[in-house]
C-alpha cells in the first residue's frame, strides 16, 4: 500500500493538480481507490461522483462510504443523455458501453472544473481480461489498483474498515439491472486469480479466461497508428 500511496502523491504533485475526481459505484474497487486517495492526499482533495442511470440502488453504499471517508460527493443522474444517445441502438452491450462512456465524460468535466485528474478503478484481473469499457471506465489519468488481485483489494478494504455492505456485495459493473460480473463472465474472480497464479482450475474456466484475454488484447494497447 505504501508504494501506491507514494505513487499517487508523486503524480498529484508533479502535475500540480488541486483535486482528484473518482466515480463511485458502492463497489469494493472504487471504494478502496477512494480510500487510497484520501490516505495519500487528504479528504479535502477528493471528490466522489455518483452517476446512476436512473437506478439508484447503490446510493446508500456510496453515501456510507463518503461519510466514512469524510469526502464530498456529487450525484448526477445520467439517464437523459444516455437515452438521447441510445435511442438508435438496441444491442445490450452497446447500450451498456454508452452509459459507461457518458459517465467518463462527466468525470472529466468535473475534473476540468476542479483542476483535477480522474482516478481509475480497474484491478489487475479486470485489466488482463479486458473487463472494462474502452474509453469508458477504462479511460482515466491514474490507475492505483491495476497491479492488485481482487483478494488484495478485499484485504485493503478490511484495513480501511470499509462499510460491511460494500465488503459483502457481489461485484458488479452496473451495466444493467441485477448484473453481476461473475455471472456475465461465466467465471469467478477466485478462478481468474488462480489462473494468473498458475493454480488448478477447471478446463472450462481456463478456456473462458483465455478467450477473454485474446479478444481484449486491443484494449491494452494504444490505438493502432498508420503512418503514410
Amino acid at each position: 500500500m505504501k508504494k501506491i500511496i507514494n505513487g499517487i502523491k508523486k503524480f498529484y504533485k508533479q502535475n500540480k493538480f488541486e483535486k482528484v475526481v473518482i466515480g463511485l459505484s458502492g463497489g469494493i474497487d472504487s471504494s478502496v481507490c477512494a480510500a487510497l486517495l484520501v490516505k495519500a492526499l487528504g479528504a479535502d482533495h477528493v471528490i466522489g461522483v455518483y452517476l446512476p442511470n436512473n437506478n439508484m440502488n447503490d446510493l446508500a453504499d456510496v453515501e456510507a462510504l463518503c461519510k466514512h471517508l469524510k469526502i464530498d460527493f456529487i450525484i448526477n443522474n445520467i439517464a437523459t443523455p444516455v437515452i438521447a444517445i441510445s435511442k438508435n441502438f438496441s444491442y445490450r452491450l452497446s447500450l451498456a458501453n454508452i452509459a459507461s462512456r457518458v459517465r467518463m465524460t462527466y468525470l472529466y468535466a468535473y475534473a476540468n472544473e476542479n483542476k483535477g485528474f480522474v482516478c481509475g478503478t480497474t484491478n489487475y484481473l479486470e485489466y488482463q481480461l479486458g473487463y472494462f469499457t474502452k474509453f469508458g471506465d477504462g479511460a482515466c489519468d491514474l490507475e492505483p489498483i491495476i497491479s492488485l488481485y481482487k483478494s488484495d483489494i478485499y484485504k485493503l478494504g478490511k484495513e480501511f474498515k470499509l462499510p460491511l455492505s460494500i465488503m459483502t456485495r457481489a461485484p458488479s459493473a452496473g451495466l444493467w439491472p441485477n448484473q453481476t460480473d461473475e455471472e456475465e463472465m461465466g467465471v469467478t474472480y477466485d478462478e481468474i486469480e488462480k489462473y494468473f497464479k498458475k493454480q488448478k482450475i477447471s478446463d472450462k474456466s481456463r478456456k473462458i479466461i483465455q478467450n477473454y484475454i485474446k479478444v481484449s488484447e486491443h484494449k491494452r494497447k494504444l490505438p493502432f497508428a498508420l503512418y503514410a
